[in-house]
């Protein structure tokens, strides 16, 4: 059975266009490549930089798509250096974005001390989410809950017994 889709409107949607200056938070797929948005997509393509954890891991994501946009890596070891050269790029006019190596960038990585400054200078930033991340966060985060209960649940009963 042949998939259609309609790969005009696709391709439409994927023509590079000068986006605004700024930095660009677009979060990344957890597992499967594939569960990336074609908005993330277009930004990636059409910014003048990708920060990103490991530049072999965000190869992969972006040889997949043919995204020829530079990557330059940006993680806990080079961001006390990196944020004065970015915050310059930022007010030189280019644009630019921040992926992690999986999920959301500024959750567990120095792309909260970026935006932090970037939120004090006035810069612009835009974030692009991938929104089955928040299904999946909100899915593990009931099972969490429910696990919790129960466990308490069969402790208490312990207690008793």
């Amino acid at each position: 059975m042949n998939i259609k889709l309609n790969n005009r409107y696709i391709n439409e949607l994927l023509e590079y266009e000068k986006v605004q200056n700024g930095l660009y938070i677009v979060a990344t797929p957890i597992g499967n490549l594939g569960d990336i948005t074609l908005r993330s997509l277009k930004i990636l393509s059409c910014v003048d930089l990708i920060l990103c954890e490991d530049t072999r891991i965000s190869k992969k994501l972006t040889n997949k798509y043919g995204i020829k946009t530079q990557l330059k890596p940006f993680h806990k070891f080079n961001s006390t250096n990196s944020i004065p050269l970015i915050i310059k790029k930022l007010q030189a006019g280019l644009s630019i974005a921040i992926i992690s190596d999986a999920g959301t960038p500024i959750i567990s990585d120095p792309g909260s001390d970026l935006i932090k400054i970037c939120d004090e200078k006035k810069l612009m930033y835009f974030h692009y989410l991938v929104h089955l991340q928040l299904y999946q966060a909100t899915f593990c985060q009931v099972l969490l809950k429910n696990l919790l209960c129960l466990e308490v649940f069969f402790q208490d009963i312990k207690m008793k017994l």
